[in-house]
């Protein structure tokens, strides 16, 4: 099975950073991830801030025993299929927007969910202690909170 993750090296403080791929717009999402040092020259991107569930998903949890499934949905990152949130996919499409209908915008954005290999302990560990610096070297920090009601 193939990857969308390369190894990040600790020593230049890395960090994974997206953009999106120049396909036509069929609906779908597809992102490019590759890796960036935290404190290369110029470097310039935005952050995400989002919640990982939406309230109808936490109250479900709050009000059972049992460990619910995070409804997914499919994107497509460096040409491999991958689930994210339904709550990160709807945020998706307006960072898309936002970025591409904007020639001053940075192409680049973090996002933890997709930036940080979330089966590998030691890289969230090590990712997680550099969040603060992540959001802070960014330009801007986009706040989702959902769609509009």
């Amino acid at each position: 099975m193939s990857s969308i993750y390369e190894a990040l090296h600790e020593g230049r403080r890395e960090i994974r950073l997206l953009q999106f791929d120049d396909v036509p717009d069929n609906g779908g999402i597809s992102l490019l991830l590759e890796n960036h040092s935290l404190v290369e020259p110029g470097l310039s991107f935005q952050a995400l801030s989002y919640t990982w569930v939406t309230d109808a998903e936490a109250q479900a949890k709050a009000n059972s025993n049992e460990k619910i499934d995070v409804d997914s949905k499919l994107i497509s990152v460096n040409g491999i299929d991958f689930a994210v949130a339904s709550n990160l996919f709807a945020a998706l499409p307006h960072i898309r927007h936002m970025i591409c209908n904007s020639p001053d915008e940075p192409k680049f954005f973090w996002v933890d969910a997709i930036s940080i290999n979330q089966e590998d302990d030691k890289e969230k560990a090590s990712q997680v202690g550099m969040m603060g610096d992540i959001y802070r070297a960014a330009s801007k920090v986009i706040i989702w909170l959902g769609e509009e009601d």
